[in-house]
């Protein structure tokens, strides 16, 4: 019996999101990444669909993926009112350093080297982002270091310095020609965002106890959900990936919400909007 092309749609969705629960270790992450970001639509059969194949390739991949969170992270407690203030004010700030961050991977993608020249553009890239790692080390790799690193705390100036070189040295590699996904990078932007905001928070209020951790977790969330427009997919993997507990969801989804009103006002990039 054939499958129509609804429901392989629906399967390649499925497989998909299956793909990422199963390396991040996130089955439920992984089946709403699917509905929200690849099909655009919910039911009982797909949601049923989603779920059950995330789920399976989740607890498969266990045979050689530790079933222990990505990150380690500071935990996130909801009930406690200035974790709260901080989430609007997070998400409210980076809210628009998000969107573009989007807009900017879209535009370079769209626009990416492809075929011969990348025999050039490859090596060059390559050869910038070692005179980069020659200062910071930890703008190598997809950009789990640089989130391990400020989710432990960094400084001020580290963490603005590694926001630049990080977001340069993906979208330079994503321009030359080389091919993936924003998702990782996306998260240690956020994660050096909030650094940068709580540190700031420090400087400006002297005295003032900043959860430069906590913040450092909401910013990654703020920061995935507005790059990758969509809220419940950037929630549930940040949360996933860092251990997250229920006491934390309410702070995360304060940081997202208020993320999503400031990238929707921001200011368009009119030169990549117009691709």
């Amino acid at each position: 019996m054939g499958v129509n092309g609804g429901r392989r749609r629906v399967l390649v969705a499925a497989a998909a999101g299956a793909g990422l629960g199963a390396v991040y270790q996130v089955p439920l992450a992984g089946a709403v990444f699917a509905m929200e970001l690849l099909l655009k639509e919910v039911s009982m059969r797909i949601a049923a669909t989603c779920l059950g194949m995330s789920a399976i390739a989740v607890v498969t991949a266990q045979v050689v993926v530790s079933p222990q969170p990505q990150y380690v992270a500071a935990l996130i407690d909801s009930t406690d009112t200035g974790v709260l203030i901080w989430a609007g004010v997070v998400g409210l700030l980076l809210g628009p350093l998000g969107g573009w961050f989007g807009d900017l991977a879209d535009h370079v993608k769209k626009h990416s080297q492809r075929g011969t020249p990348t025999l050039v553009t490859l090596p060059l890239a390559g050869l910038g982002v070692a005179v980069l790692a020659w200062f910071w080390p930890l703008v190598l790799g997809n950009g789990r270091s640089a989130a391990q690193a400020a989710f432990l705390g960094l400084t001020l100036g580290m963490a603005a310095l590694l926001f630049v070189a990080k977001t340069a040295a993906t979208m330079l590699t994503l321009r030359a020609g080389a091919v993936g996904g924003t998702l990782a990078p996306a998260i240690a932007a956020g994660a050096t965002g909030g650094i940068v905001i709580g540190r700031l928070g420090e400087l400006a209020v002297p005295g003032l106890e900043v959860p430069i951790a906590v913040l450092a977790v909401l910013g990654a969330a703020a920061m995935l959900a507005t790059s990758l427009r969509a809220p419940a997919t950037g929630m549930l993997l940040v949360a996933g990936v860092t251990g997250q507990g229920h006491m934390a969801f309410a702070a995360l989804a304060l940081a997202v919400a208020a993320a999503f009103a400031t990238s929707a006002v921001r200011p368009k990039l009119y030169r990549i909007k117009r691709g």
